[in-house]
């Protein structure tokens, strides 16, 4: 290059000035990266095991129910752990995007049994519990207030399902639909009832 004119020989240092501080910066950005991977894993497993686990603990809370209920393998066949893996694919269940149960409707599905062995502290995201038409039987279990995103309520017409209703009723505060008529419900409306301020339907006659 010694013959070339000076402007084109500087023309041509600075293009491969240039070109070796891409190839430097790329190299960098590499390196970068491939250290950043195994951060990026992380926080995808971090994301994606709470909801594992958390699918697990409700396909294990209604496996439990089940068993305390009598005869329910006709209605609730599928609700087994050797299935929790397709637990959105059981029957009576329906599932937001994330894989939790946002539904349950159980509605005459021929349930005989209590409330009492049902963890409702499992179900968050809970927001639909239907359960008239059913031999439902014992008291309401305080442990329905955990059920702190339900919209609607229905025990209807489970009639040997009796005693007070719970005071824990008050901390469904999203609750819009409360049915409960036909049953042997004994006492007085508790007043954490009216800690339901999005409560559009009440019906317990």
């Amino acid at each position: 290059m010694d013959g070339w004119p000076a402007s084109f020989r500087v023309f041509i240092s600075s293009a491969a000035v240039k070109h070796n501080s891409y190839q430097a910066i790329m190299k960098h950005l590499h390196s970068v990266c491939f250290l950043l991977l195994p951060y990026t894993c992380l926080l995808l497993c971090a994301e994606i095991t709470p909801v594992k686990a958390d699918t697990r603990r409700e396909a294990e809370a209604l496996v439990n129910w089940k068993a305390s209920l009598a005869d329910a393998d006709e209605s609730l066949g599928p609700w087994s752990m050797a299935n929790s893996t397709s637990l959105c694919r059981w029957t009576h269940i329906t599932c937001d995007t994330a894989g939790h149960i946002i539904e349950l409707n159980l509605d005459r599905a021929s349930l005989n049994g209590t409330l009492d062995k049902l963890d409702f502290s499992v179900f968050p995201h809970l927001r639909r519990l239907l359960l008239s038409y059913n031999d439902l039987y014992s008291t309401i279990p305080a442990g329905i207030g955990n059920l702190t995103s339900l919209v609607e309520l229905d025990i209807s017409w489970n009639q040997y399902l009796r005693g007070n209703i719970p005071r824990s009723i008050g901390q469904l505060k999203h609750l819009a639909v409360l049915r409960m008529p036909g049953l042997r419900l004994s006492g007085v409306l508790p007043e954490e009832i009216a800690n339901l301020t999005s409560l559009e339907e009440l019906d317990l006659e």
